[in-house]
């Protein structure tokens, strides 16, 4: 039996599974993870657009890798931000709080980094895309750009700390 095409209905289940965790009573996942969502659709909305019109079968395939090293940093980030709260609560040592928050700023800052990146990719590619396709295209780039704001405001924010 061949796989199964995933459906819109598989679509909106984990996109309610995400949004119920965001919005949910425990601290993380927060808006680091979200600005690695954002991202993370971006380049995939990218990724796809640019697939769909490029008669080159490789042209989005820089896209799709740098989509692979996003994705890890939904993690990174909720990592860092746990050990933040452990510092918070188990440390009186201002030296072990602030080496938390240094390493919560380090992840934002590799987060905004990568989305520049995949800003540039998807502008790279914008000379491909279809017609029909554009305002697609052109989500992918709001959706990055949004995901770097995030990321740079939460390390401005940690490195205050």
């Amino acid at each position: 039996m061949p796989p199964r095409e995933p459906s819109s209905d598989d679509a909106a289940g984990a996109l309610r599974r995400l949004i119920d965790a965001i919005a949910g009573p425990e601290p993380l996942p927060a808006g680091g993870a979200a600005a690695v969502a954002a991202i993370a659709m971006g380049l995939g909305l990218g990724a796809k657009v640019i697939r769909r019109s490029s008669p080159d079968p490789a042209a989005s395939r820089p896209i799709s890798a740098l989509l692979e090293q996003v994705l890890p940093q939904f993690e990174a980030d909720g990592v860092a931000f746990a050990r933040v709260l452990e510092a918070q609560r188990q440390s009186k040592d201002a030296a072990v709080r602030s080496q938390a928050w240094r390493q919560a700023t380090e992840v934002s800052v590799a987060v905004a980094r990568l989305a520049e990146e995949a800003e540039r990719l998807l502008l790279e590619g914008a000379s491909v895309v279809r017609a029909s396709m554009a305002a697609d295209h052109a989500a992918a780039v709001d959706l990055v750009r949004a995901g770097r704001e995030i990321a740079l405001r939460n390390a401005r924010d940690n490195a205050r700390h």
